[in-house]
């Protein structure tokens, strides 16, 4: 979403990201549609997404693998990345492809097709990914409320513990030692 990139770039993180190769963006969104990400999105957006990729990897001497996160309930999540994923399997076969897997919840969404997006967009596999971490929003978001005794979180505080979760599993893959 170009809304989300913009913000990303002029937020308090923008020097973590190298602008000309980390983000695509484009005139429009999949609007919540898993069929729209799927096929009408990611003809416009593939050659750039590609591009890209290839230009972060190539510089890398041993390239490790992957790391992909997204949610499935959106039509991006769901259908886009699933279609990019693919890509990454047929351009890197040798490479493996970790993904966290982010499943709606109603408490904490109100677009009534998202479980429909879910079911589309989840495609565990061997030749897709090595590895599937789901998580669930109303899980986590249960269990903030359990440990801090609260009656309801955000989706704030649900992210920012997706976020520790993605980085405490990726930190052996980034740290030496």
């Amino acid at each position: 979403d170009a809304q989300d990139v913009a913000r990303i770039r002029k937020g308090m993180l923008k020097q973590l990201w190298s602008h000309d190769t980390n983000f695509v963006t484009w005139n429009k969104d999949a609007g919540n549609l898993y069929t729209e990400g799927f096929y009408s999105t990611y003809y416009c957006v593939n050659e750039e997404v590609n591009d890209k990729l290839r230009r972060l990897v190539e510089p890398v001497d041993q390239l490790e693998g992957f790391v992909l996160s997204r949610s499935v309930s959106g039509g991006t999540g769901s259908g886009l990345i699933k279609r990019i994923m693919s890509d990454i399997v047929t351009e890197y076969p040798k490479r493996p492809l970790t993904e966290v897997c982010v499943f709606p919840s109603k408490r904490y969404s109100s677009i009534p097709i998202e479980p429909y997006n879910a079911m589309f967009g989840i495609d565990i596999r061997e030749d897709r990914s090595c590895y599937t971490m789901l998580v669930s929003n109303e899980g986590v978001g249960d269990y903030i409320a359990n440990a801090f005794s609260k009656p309801y979180c955000s989706i704030s505080e649900i992210n920012s513990v997706i976020a520790r979760l993605m980085s405490n599993v990726t930190c052996p893959a980034r740290m030496s030692g």
